[in-house]
Parts: C-alpha cells; structure tokens; sequence
C-alpha cells in the first residue's frame, strides 16, 4: 500500500506495521519498487518471501527492519543517494549474498545485515558509524543461542575510517 510517494500497509492487527501481507499470503518473488518512491516504512516488507529486490535512486530512506527476515532474498539493489541502513534493515536473510552499499552511505545501523549470507562486503569511504553487529555476525542456534562472529567474513574499507575500526574490534 502507497501512501502518496511512501511505501507502507499495515497488518490490520494493532497497527503494527507488516507491509505486503495479506493472511496467510506473503509477497513472493522480485519486488521493483516503484520509481518516484520516497521512503519505505519500518518493517514495510518484512517477513515476506521476496527473491531480489530493486529499490529506485528516488528512495532516500529505508526504515527500521524494514526487509527483516526475508529467507529467501539473495539479492537487493540499493538506491544511489542513500546515507543510512538502518536497524536490522535486512536483518535475518539468512540467504542474502549480494548487495552493493552506495558510496554515498554514511551510516549502518545495528544489526543492518545480521545474519545473511555475505561472505564479504566493500563500506564506502563516508561512512562514519557502524552499529554492533552490523556487519560479519551471524545468530548461532545450536552454540548458546547467540550471535557469533562468522569465520572468513572480509570487511574491505579504508585505512583509518569507521570499516577499519569495525574490523579490528570484531575480529
């Protein structure tokens, strides 16, 4: 559901936002939003079971978990202009393995890409913060329950800026 030039729906169940559903039925396949979108709420599609995802260079904003728990999703094409990934935005797709941060980002919120399928990820030279667990972690349900580091995960960045200091503290 747009409502004028932002992506949003609701579930019908106490308001909380659960974009693309409807039942039992879930958003499935390749979502192309629609050029001269401006914004995707918080939560908007996740939960859904969306493939490949192509956001338009006309969205400048992506709210929190807003593709949260996608298991299907393997890939997303980011709009060019972006500053932030929020929260958790694809937090939980557990198959996504390709996605290209725009060099314009200057923000990556916690657990932005927790537990994905990235083996490796570029952060562009802007980028100043970088949340806990944002990038490298995966969620371990046979070890604690708990958020692990993945092995072999390469964080490639910029000598002295937030990607290099990300890397060194988690490992």
């Amino acid at each position: 559901l747009y409502v004028g030039a932002h992506l949003v729906q609701s579930n019908g169940s106490g308001g909380a936002m659960r974009s693309l559903r409807s039942g039992n039925e879930s958003l499935a396949g390749e979502l192309m939003v629609r050029d001269g979108t401006k914004s995707i709420a918080d939560s908007a599609c996740a939960m859904t079971d969306i493939t490949s995802l192509y956001i338009p260079d006309s969205v400048g904003y992506i709210g929190e978990i807003a593709f949260s728990n996608c298991g299907q999703l393997t890939s997303v094409r980011l709009p060019a202009g972006l500053t932030r990934l929020e929260e958790g935005t694809f937090s939980f797709c557990s198959s996504l393995s390709s996605i290209t941060l725009p060099n314009t980002l200057t923000y990556l919120g916690e657990r932005a890409l927790y537990n994905t399928a990235l083996t490796s990820i570029t952060v562009p030279a802007g980028v100043t913060e970088i949340g806990i667990q944002a990038l490298g972690y995966y969620y371990d349900n046979e070890v604690n329950f708990t958020a692990q580091v993945r092995e072999g995960y390469v964080i490639r960045g910029y000598e002295g800026i937030a990607a290099q200091a990300y890397a060194n503290h988690n490992g």
